[in-house]
């Protein structure tokens, strides 16, 4: 063969192997910017969405590790520890993440976890044990007694920032975000916001974007001084005043932020955003004429939110009236946002309460799976295992529910009742025992709980003293008069608020009772009364009234009681 026809029969073959090299430079570069778009998402990213994105992509290191670092930057250490465990668990050996972790636990109040996770990080699991064996002589050099904050501040002195900072640098990509954020701002990302806000302090618009991007990320201090600056820079601004509002309701400041909400409907009512803060803010209140009136007006105008058919799912529910309707708003949510869990165990209840224990089980269960540190749905479930088709295997499934809602908040009196009960139905006289320990602890938050009393005078039975459960059945019903006697006076204070014969008796009921602000209110009233009998009338009357718009024809929300 001549060259000429060799040279001739490699050019297919050149050609088919530039093409193989162009669909492999193709695919890396795809790649490429494939993963490039993931890291500068996530440092755009918001805790809400970190954290859904975490309940599908457990394996993605960097990413729980930047959803650790923006759960401790709002002192939730315990759920960060968790975290960043999963973190290392996918292959991560940054040393950073084992001292923050080690900080979180300590933080958290784990400090032997926290020992151990040091103990294996020196060992080799982290890719720096000069820097672990730094950290711990610093915990070494604090005085005795330090507390875990500030242990867990010498080993990150620098606080969660430095893990958060490390974990959102993004990419090549970021500029290309940053154009994008500017053409719609409305839609801008955490990192976007913060460095906008920092770049233009006197800009209104930037000051109402770092609020909000503030608290939805949980940090509500902060929020709240970026939207009084906001309203310092124009306090005539609605927007400024609403964001406002929306911080504190966010905070917990509920009575504050219906305030806001009203001052800014008078200026412009039937705002949807403060329409719907006012009927979030009620339902907060369990003001729920207000805060239906508010939140089914706000469900006609934007029929596609979901807070707000969350919240006419709560406040339908606590009125105490339609389970039923409470139970179609939160299906109405759930058809919005159907990955969305935090809502899960109030519609249980809701479910629950409309006589379908099945489908409450269900919900509550997956709930847990997505958030296996939520106390509040661990006791719920292990409250329906009690009552709802209760056998050996889900009594023991209970205990197990209302112990781990107790490692998490461990000083929530109705779980601490809840578990006494599983341990008394045991029969076993040293489960009666520690029922007992309980419900002392029950007793000394709640003296006169009347169902605390009675589980107590059981376990005095069942530990073999007569006496002493005697004794404490006799008080349970003696409180149990004295709240029938304050019930049947409130019902008489309502129909006639100016009698100050009744005012009287229930402030001296209530001064027995250890309820001494209500004594007081009570015994405020009555002065009133004989010094300005007829101000004090109508002003009363018109309290009543108000009050009796509030509760009139409203049932009692059936158990379990929240905590």
């Amino acid at each position: 063969m001549s060259v000429t026809t060799k040279k001739a029969a490699l050019h297919p073959r050149l050609r088919w192997l530039g093409a193989a090299l162009a669909l492999a430079l193709l695919a890396l570069g795809a790649r490429s910017v494939v993963q490039a778009n993931h890291a500068t998402w996530l440092r755009e990213a918001y805790l809400d969405e970190l954290e859904r994105y975490a309940q599908t992509n457990s394996s993605d290191g960097p990413a729980l590790v930047l959803l650790a670092g923006r759960l401790a930057e709002i002192n939730r250490f315990a759920d960060a520890a968790d975290v960043l465990a999963k973190a290392i668990q996918t292959g991560m050996r940054d040393e950073l993440l084992w001292r923050t972790w080690a900080a979180c636990l300590t933080a958290s109040g784990q400090r032997p976890a926290a020992r151990s996770v040091l103990g294996e990080a020196q060992k080799g699991g982290a890719s720096d044990t000069a820097a672990i064996a730094e950290a711990l002589k610093r915990t070494e050099a604090l005085p005795t007694g330090a507390t875990d904050l500030e242990i867990a501040k010498a080993l990150c002195p620098n606080g969660p920032g430095e893990v958060t900072l490390r974990y959102s640098q993004g990419s090549y990509l970021n500029s290309y975000f940053d154009g994008r954020a500017r053409r719609d701002r409305a839609r801008s990302g955490f990192s976007y916001r913060e460095r906008l806000a920092t770049a233009n302090p006197e800009l209104l618009e930037a000051q109402l974007l770092w609020s909000e991007a503030l608290r939805r990320n949980g940090r509500y201090r902060e929020a709240e001084l970026a939207a009084k600056k906001a309203m310092t820079l124009a306090p005539d601004s609605l927007e400024a005043q609403l964001a406002y509002a929306d911080v504190l309701l966010a905070g917990g400041a509920a009575i504050k932020a219906a305030l806001q909400y009203r001052q800014v409907l008078a200026k412009r009512p039937d705002w949807l955003p403060g329409v719907i803060g006012l009927g979030r803010a009620a339902t907060a209140l369990k003001l729920h004429r207000l805060a239906l009136e508010n939140l089914e007006k706000a469900s006609k105008l934007d029929p596609n939110n979901i807070e707000v058919w969350i919240a006419l799912g709560k406040s339908y529910f606590y009125q105490g009236l339609r389970y039923d309707l409470s139970l179609a708003a939160y299906q109405k949510a759930a058809q919005l946002d159907p990955e969305r869990t935090d809502f899960l165990t109030p519609m249980a209840d809701a479910y629950r309460a409309n006589y379908k224990p099945a489908e409450s089980e269900a919900l509550l269960r997956r709930r847990l799976t997505a958030a296996p540190r939520d106390a509040q749905t661990h006791y719920m479930l292990g409250y329906h295992l009690t009552t709802q088709q209760s056998t050996p295997a889900r009594a023991a499934e209970a205990e197990k529910h209302l112990r781990l809602s107790l490692q998490l908040e461990p000083d929530v009196p109705v779980v601490k009742q809840a578990l006494a009960q599983v341990l008394l139905d045991k029969n076993d006289p040293q489960q009666a025992a520690d029922a007992g320990i309980l419900l002392t602890e029950v007793l000394e938050a709640k003296p006169r709980e009347i169902s605390a009393l009675r589980l107590m005078a059981q376990a005095y039975r069942k530990i073999g003293k007569p006496e002493k459960a005697k004794e404490v059945q006799e008080l349970a019903t003696m409180v149990s008069r004295t709240a029938d006697e304050i019930r049947r006076l409130v019902e008489q204070e309502l129909a006639h608020p100016a009698d100050i014969a009744i005012h009287e008796k229930l402030a001296k009921l209530y001064l027995q009772t250890g309820e001494k602000e209500k004594s007081l209110q009570q015994q405020g009233m009555v002065k009133m009364l004989k010094t300005h009998p007829e101000q004090a009338a109508r002003g009363l009357q018109a309290l009543m009234d108000a009050t009796m718009r509030e509760t009139v024809d409203t049932a009692k929300v059936p158990n379990p009681k929240k905590p």
